[in-house]
């Protein structure tokens, strides 16, 4: 091709203006000779460097030269708005000529000037309608005009000019896909199957016009054929998976699942992002628990020290109620050698849950001399002090914890324990200091928010400030929760707007299963306020079921009765 350029008859005057504007008359066998070594340049000594620099001196020369500017078009280190207008000055020059009216239509697509681009492959069409490329080039450009069945006409031309061709047959495929032609979809697919059966790319998308024809049997032996092409192939089992999603086949979903889990080319990220897509749809993971349990031993055993893995493995023991075996699991994994912080937390957290305490004690103990840094850790062990009735000692592990963590909002979450360990104290004043120290860092702290409203509306604090931080709070946060609502309702119920308050202590009370001995009071509280009194005494009797103190809330009750006796 590069030579074919260099003896290209081009009709150009003799003369040429130089740089200075003077005509000079040009020696075009000079010109052809140093184009000639130029070329030789390039294709045999790759000398692309000598190359353009004997280019450019012919142009700056003659600066009508086509093969020249043609040429340093091509060039692959040419900033693009300069091989551009190389391109187009080439193309000027000569617009018979299809190598130039090829680069310059590239180009155009290049910048997405389709509409020109579209007029020079209609011409290229006509000068030479044996390059495939042309053919493609001219049908996507249809296709972006919204002509996708002008697009299958080209494409069908090009079968009956030049016979079957693999790129354009796949092209036309799609074609056929989006314009829902499926019965001539899989006769091209089939076509293309017998001409490259070794193609798992075209056994693929005739599974594909199968599966949209409603065949699925034979899209399923399709999508078969592709995997015993390539039994290592990833996407294939993908995209069987996928029809089976459509097909709503969980078992074969899940089947496959294991095949695409177990292949060492999936990185182990991957690998968890598919098993979390189960698990975390409470209803699939409860239905399908066993199968889901299946991906996830496959994990562990490939990853054993994986955190989230070991996360996974843990909490799916333990959801399956195997709480035992969870607990041992995750304890066993303390003993490694290699144990994370993670592996820690988590142990601490199934400590929590199970209700042992000794062996929380211990493993928090344990945690906190393997890594007295970590900022989790410390606030847990704080916590902890604090349940002993320690709370200076608990709030000088968070002061301790603030020193060392890495952001506001660590920072606005630690100020809002400090504040909730002071109140425990009773230190109110301190305690208010510290919620405000939790806002400066982040003002959407909302548990700070909760907390800050709630102790200051009971401890006689303004009750415009609370219910305003109160419904900031609720609003904040991401899902409907108990405890927000039931520090709004209460506010409300303490600023006499009993008929609002019972609307949402009502939603804290269905939010809590009405397992709160606290919600169930304040609502009885309420109801009482509303002169449902019948309603009252039931609420507070099931307030006393689920532990409220019996001495604190009969001397509460009597309270209320007095009150209301002497109205």
């Amino acid at each position: 091709m590069l030579f074919s350029t260099a003896f290209a008859a081009v009709d150009r005057p003799l003369v040429s203006t130089n740089d200075a504007g003077e005509e000079v008359v040009i020696d075009s066998l000079s010109l052809r000779r140093r184009h000639t070594e130029a070329v030789k340049s390039m294709v045999i000594w790759r000398d692309t460097v000598r190359a353009e620099r004997m280019w450019r001196e012919i142009i700056a020369e003659d600066s009508l030269y086509a093969p020249a500017l043609y040429n340093l078009s091509k060039l692959h280190d040419m900033e693009f708005s300069e091989a551009m207008e190389f391109s187009q000055r080439a193309y000027a020059q000569d617009t018979t000529n299809k190598w130039y009216m090829w680069s310059y239509a590239q180009k155009l697509m290049d910048v997405e000037d389709y509409d020109r681009a579209f007029t020079l492959f209609k011409r290229l069409m006509v000068i030479d309608n044996m390059t495939p490329a042309t053919y493609y080039y001219l049908a996507y450009l249809y296709l972006v005009k919204s002509m996708p069945y002008s697009a299958i006409a080209v494409l069908d031309s090009a079968d009956i000019r030049m016979g079957r061709h693999v790129i354009l047959s796949k092209f036309k495929q799609e074609l056929l896909f989006d314009t829902r032609q499926y019965d001539r979809a899989i006769a091209e697919g089939q076509l293309i199957i017998q001409e490259s059966p070794y193609d798992v790319d075209a056994h693929l998308t005739l599974a594909q016009a199968y599966a949209k024809a409603g065949r699925d049997s034979l899209a399923i032996a399709s999508y078969e054929a592709a995997y015993q092409v390539d039994t290592t192939n990833l996407e294939t089992i993908n995209e069987l998976w996928d029809y089976y999603v459509e097909q709503e086949n969980l078992d074969k979903v899940f089947e496959l699942e294991e095949r695409i889990i177990g292949d060492s080319k999936l990185s182990v990220d991957r690998k968890i992002s598919r098993v979390k897509r189960y698990t975390n749809s409470d209803g699939l993971y409860r239905d399908n628990y066993f199968k889901i349990g299946r991906l996830i031993h496959i994990l562990a055993k490939d990853y054993p020290t994986n955190r989230d893995i070991v996360a996974l493995y843990t909490k799916h023991l333990y959801y399956g109620g195997q709480e035992q075996e969870a607990f041992d699991y995750i304890h066993r994994r303390l003993e490694d050698d290699n144990v994370t912080v993670d592996d820690y937390i988590l142990a601490i957290q199934l400590d929590e849950v199970l209700e042992e305490g000794m062996q929380y004690i211990h493993d928090l103990d344990r945690a906190l001399e393997l890594f007295p840094e970590n900022v989790y850790i410390v606030t847990l062990s704080a916590s902890l002090q604090a349940k002993f009735g320690a709370h200076k000692t608990a709030i000088r592990l968070l002061r301790w914890a603030l020193k060392r963590s890495e952001n506001d909002e660590d920072r606005s979450s630690l100020w809002t324990t400090i504040g909730d360990m002071y109140n425990e104290q009773g230190s109110m004043k301190q305690a208010f200091k510290a919620y405000d120290k939790a806002l400066e860092l982040n003002p959407e702290n909302s548990m700070a928010l909760n907390n800050y409203a709630y102790f200051l509306a009971i401890n006689g604090g303004s009750l415009e400030k609370a219910l305003a931080m109160s419904k900031l709070a609720v609003v904040l946060e991401k899902s409907a929760n108990s405890y927000s609502l039931d520090t709004y309702a209460w506010i409300l119920h303490l600023m006499g707007r009993d008929q609002e308050a019972k609307k949402y202590m009502s939603q804290a009370l269905s939010l809590s299963g009405q397992q709160d001995p606290t919600y169930l009071a304040h609502y009885a509280d309420i109801l009482w306020a509303l002169g449902e009194k019948f309603m009252a005494e039931v609420y507070w009797k099931k307030a006393l079921e689920m532990g409220y103190d019996s001495e604190e809330l009969a001397e509460h009750i009597a309270t209320l009765k007095q009150q209301s006796s002497t109205k």
